[in-house]
């Protein structure tokens, strides 16, 4: 049998998109594994909040993340971070979150990073008084898958209505 030269293009380029056919197989595949991993890191959030689980709420975070509250100074590492969420949660005994909901408006992942903005509602009671107090604003934040693979947060910065 006689080489033929286009014999071998083609099969090159058959061989080729075999090979890009499951590469996208495979992105499409880890694109709902992050989905779900970013989901999953939005309710553990939110009821680490609820339940005032300041423990959980450290996990979520990078190391080297870096917290922007508003009328305050950048808040670097989760020592820090930590320290500052101590310092301003609410007194359980004064205190009861009765709603908090965050809508992410978008989210978009490039490799290991992600970015995302959204919108939340929250309604704190008064255990003394039983007056309530309702909060709004915007959040945006960035995060990053970390090297166990899950997705931690690496930036947050939010401000209220």
């Amino acid at each position: 049998m006689k080489f033929n030269p286009c014999h071998s293009k083609l099969v090159c380029v058959f061989i080729l998109m075999l090979f890009f056919m499951h590469c996208r197989g495979l992105l499409t595949h880890q694109d709902e594994v992050d989905k779900a991993q970013i989901k999953k890191l939005h309710s553990t959030e939110r009821d680490a909040i609820k339940d005032q689980d300041y423990e959980t709420l450290q996990s979520l975070w990078m190391e080297d993340g870096v917290m922007l509250p508003p009328d305050n100074s950048p808040i670097r590492g989760i020592k820090a971070i930590t320290e500052w969420n101590h310092a301003h949660k609410p007194e359980p005994s004064m205190v009861e979150l009765i709603q908090l909901d965050q809508d992410i408006q978008e989210s978009q992942r490039f490799g290991t990073w992600a970015f995302e903005w959204g919108i939340y509602e929250s309604t704190v009671q008064m255990i003394e008084t039983g007056d309530t107090l309702r909060s709004s604003g915007k959040m945006m934040r960035i995060l990053q898958k970390d090297t166990d693979g899950t997705w931690k947060i690496a930036r947050s910065m939010w401000n209220e209505n």
